[in-house]
């Protein structure tokens, strides 16, 4: 029997469907997924002493009056100010068994994140939606995390997929995250005990039915030098695209730059300098639910320029020629329209949703251009692929331009073929063999 540790906590999961799988019943229940659920306000944000005895001390305030409450962890010291004041049903909860429900447990796992970590507040977000998808009204999500077993969790996990044909390795990767992050967590953070859960995960997959999970991958091609001319050419020259040319001439320059489109689109004029002729990269578009101090939701989506996807994202990238020229034609364009923001993907509007609106902006240039369309994502890819033809670039130095942590990223899902024709592959195959 193998004993799970704390799991990543990065999990990227994407929006999901506004379905919620019930696995007391079985059955699909729909409309629930954007429902808020205000469960538990724990653990509100506050300042924390560390004082001489060791123990964190904050403070709460009962009838008026401030009162001081006391843990061996910052967490643990809030939590008790949280129980001073909460109302007489949540406080019977914190304060008994109920406690640990892993329902109840999971949003201040949530919170926890929000307010003790460092992790992207969007990656958050993305967490919520996943646990909103499937956990509500399943059986686990009212089991105490201290009793959970491997069977629990294969029930729950084969009541998911009892529902579903098929999902993908990611998504179920997902699921069994959030699972082993909350029961770590309690284990970790609120409970005195030296005992660890122990979770037979192998186990667990022998009994998930073979077929239901599957990898989920498309075949990928680099956008072809032909379609790359079509658009320079429809861009620079016939101007199809007017009332966006600095929003579709960035997506051009990416091209040479293979930047994330949130990166693209928080680029500023000072990131290019000339002089060196490189692109710094320090920055991304990002968004995320605006919350109150007990992690609830409310109001609008935050956008924000901030940190790249990892500590690698920060980077210099070498200006290339056709990179310089075009840099040059915004510039120009730039200076004609007396544009004064500091974004060079910038047409006049004040956009929030940049990265999103440039995503959006290239379908319709591709449909515009009249060429195959494809997402902002291949233009990376193709920046890359283009890059591994160089035989004086290694695979390493593509990996820095990139950002990547790992060169095993770039080599296994980023060099891909170009969509070239037959034509043009025979013939760079008989220059060969």
């Amino acid at each position: 029997m193998g004993k799970t540790k704390t799991s990543s906590l990065n999990l990227q999961s994407d929006e999901q469907d506004d379905n919620v799988i019930n696995g007391c019943k079985n059955k699909i229940q729909k409309g629930r997924m954007g429902k808020q659920r205000n469960i538990i306000k724990i653990s509100k944000r506050r300042t924390a002493t560390l004082r001489a005895d060791g123990r964190y001390q904050v403070y709460c305030k009962i009838d008026g009056k401030r009162k001081a409450c006391y843990g061996n962890t910052e967490y643990k010291a809030n939590c008790e100010a949280d129980i001073q004041e909460a109302d007489q049903d949540i406080k019977e909860i914190l304060s008994s068994d109920k406690r640990y429900v892993f329902e109840y447990c999971f949003y201040r796992y949530r919170n926890y994140l929000l307010f003790y970590t460092a992790i992207e507040k969007q990656t958050i977000d993305r967490y919520e939606a996943t646990y909103n998808k499937y956990f509500p009204g399943s059986g686990l999500n009212q089991k105490d995390v201290r009793k959970i077993t491997s069977a629990d969790i294969s029930e729950f996990l084969n009541s998911i997929l009892h529902e579903l044909k098929r999902i993908t390795t990611k998504e179920y990767q997902r699921i069994k995250h959030i699972i082993k992050a909350v029961i770590n967590f309690i284990y970790d953070e609120e409970l005195d005990e030296e005992t660890e859960p122990v979770l037979d995960w192998e186990k667990i997959k022998r009994k998930i039915p073979k077929g239901k999970i599957y990898n989920k991958v498309a075949r990928e091609y680099a956008v072809s030098s032909k379609d790359k001319n079509i658009l320079r050419n429809k861009i620079l020259e016939e101007n199809i695209y007017p009332d966006k040319f600095a929003h579709v001439l960035m997506l051009l320059i990416n091209f040479s730059l293979g930047l994330r489109i949130g990166e693209l689109a928080a680029l500023t004029v000072d990131d290019v300098d000339f002089d060196r002729q490189v692109v710094y990269v320090d920055k991304s578009c990002k968004r995320h639910n605006e919350r109150d101090e007990y992690g609830n939701k409310v109001g609008k989506c935050v956008y924000y320029d901030g940190t790249t996807k990892t500590p690698k994202g920060i980077r210099e990238i070498p200006i290339s020629e056709t990179a310089r020229q075009l840099f040059q034609i915004l510039m120009k364009y730039r200076k004609s329209k007396g544009y004064k923001s500091k974004y060079l993907a910038y047409d006049g509007e004040t956009l929030n949703a940049r990265a999103a609106a440039m995503a959006e902006i290239l379908n319709k240039l591709c449909e515009k251009a009249d060429i195959q369309e494809f997402h902002s994502h291949i233009i990376r890819k193709s920046f890359a692929s283009a890059l591994s033809k160089c035989p004086d670039i290694d695979i390493a130095t593509i990996s820095e331009y990139l950002g990547h942590a790992q060169v095993s990223t770039t080599l296994n899902n980023y060099i891909i073929p170009a969509n070239e024709t037959i034509d043009n592959k025979i013939k760079q195959m008989s220059g060969y063999v």
